[in-house]
């Protein structure tokens, strides 16, 4: 308001400005934002950020449902807060486990890209990660905070080992044999024989 000297209202000074263009922006951003989330929720591997304090920033669907909560209650926490075993967090060489930290620190202080696979409980049971860890940084080049992906290899894990159990049965079975058992490939080159025929001519299976 505006007054006399006898501090009788006598007008109002309004003010305005367009805002139209800062609406619009921020629109757009909020736009930008959905669609981010919605691309990083859609995705069946785990997106993590993660700070250069080691606390989480930004998590997807996938890295929530690993842990049975959300991706908002992930945020601001710590490996340790979200219940991630200290083998896994700080690693075990006897188990022959390279932990987070160690790579974090190659990401965070180094700005190298690392490459692991780990361990985890999920529901109770044993499961195996490959993760991919990258630095993040801001426009002046500056490592700000690691950008994790990781998925779930436990089926392929343990295809791997079924198959090893397969062919080692199947070579039980194969040297278990008194007949000579041999195979060759085109240019008439044994490939893989079994234990009689080997003791037969006087050599090692693998000879």
């Amino acid at each position: 308001p505006l007054h006399e000297q006898d501090g009788e209202v006598t007008s109002v000074l309004i003010y305005s400005r367009d805002v139209t263009e800062i609406t619009k922006a921020q629109e757009e951003l909020k736009q930008s934002e959905e669609l981010l989330r919605t691309v990083i929720d859609s995705s069946p591997d785990s997106i993590l950020v993660k700070s250069k304090d080691f606390h989480v920033l930004l998590a997807n669907q996938a890295a929530a449902n690993d842990l049975g909560i959300t991706p908002e209650e992930m945020v601001g926490k710590s490996e340790s807060e979200l219940g991630y075993d200290e083998d896994v967090i700080y690693g075990n060489p006897e188990k022959g486990i390279i932990g987070f930290r160690e790579l974090d620190d190659k990401v965070l202080k180094e700005g190298v890209e690392t490459c692991t696979t780990f361990p985890f409980m999920l529901n109770g049971e044993l499961n195996y990660f490959d993760a991919f860890e990258t630095p993040l940084r801001d426009a002046q080049g500056n490592i700000t905070s690691a950008l994790i992906y990781s998925r779930n290899i436990t089926n392929i894990i343990q295809a791997q080992k079924d198959l090893e159990q397969s062919e080692q049965l199947l070579r039980s079975i194969f040297d278990a044999s008194t007949d000579w058992v041999y195979v060759k490939d085109l240019k008439h080159r044994y490939v893989l024989v079994n234990q009689s025929f080997a003791d037969g001519v006087g050599l090692s299976a693998e000879e």
